[in-house]
């Protein structure tokens, strides 16, 4: 499985970190960092974080992951990483919003239809959303949407009960 986690100045280091650390001791997976250039990457706390792979560079998704974090804003914006995250929702058996990675998926037009979660402090109802798309503050038992194609999580726990599942759909299969 090739997994590829979003870089952008100013996500949250938890949202990478947590799901690298799960992620990373399955056998056989390969994980890249995945950023606009090969350099070093700050996070909303000042840590910085260097790429393994450009978006030019990147290896197709098979696991997309998406932090949160105020950069999504720019990057939701961005068309350059609207494009890859398009290109590569299409590529991935899975997809996983961290938190406010949510708005990067709305933004490629992936959640056209469905219900999303981000923090609460994200902008629920934004003026520029998609029709149908609904990022909203879900209750505890739909915050994870195991089975789908798209995970999403709304809590700071960067998303590790979501890759501990989707590791242990993976090892089932084998």
């Amino acid at each position: 499985m090739q997994v590829n986690i979003i870089l952008v100045q100013d996500m949250v280091q938890l949202d990478i970190t947590g799901p690298y650390e799960v992620l990373a001791r399955t056998p056989g997976w390969s994980i890249d960092l995945v950023a606009e250039s090969q350099a070093p990457v700050r996070t909303d706390r000042g840590l910085t974080i260097l790429p393994t792979q450009t978006r030019a560079t990147a290896r197709p998704s098979d696991i997309l992951v998406v932090p949160g974090g105020t950069g999504i804003d720019n990057a939701m914006l961005d068309p350059a990483w609207i494009a890859y995250a398009a290109r590569e929702i299409g590529r991935a058996q899975y997809v996983f919003g961290i938190c406010t990675g949510s708005l990067l998926l709305a933004a490629t037009g992936a959640l056209a239809g469905r219900k999303a979660g981000g923090h609460w402090q994200a902008r629920v109802g934004r003026r520029d959303a998609e029709p149908g798309e609904q990022i909203a503050r879900l209750p505890v038992p739909a915050r994870l949407a195991a089975g789908e194609r798209a995970g999403r999580r709304q809590e700071e726990r960067a998303g590790a009960d979501a890759e501990h599942i989707l590791r242990a759909a993976d090892l089932a299969r084998r």
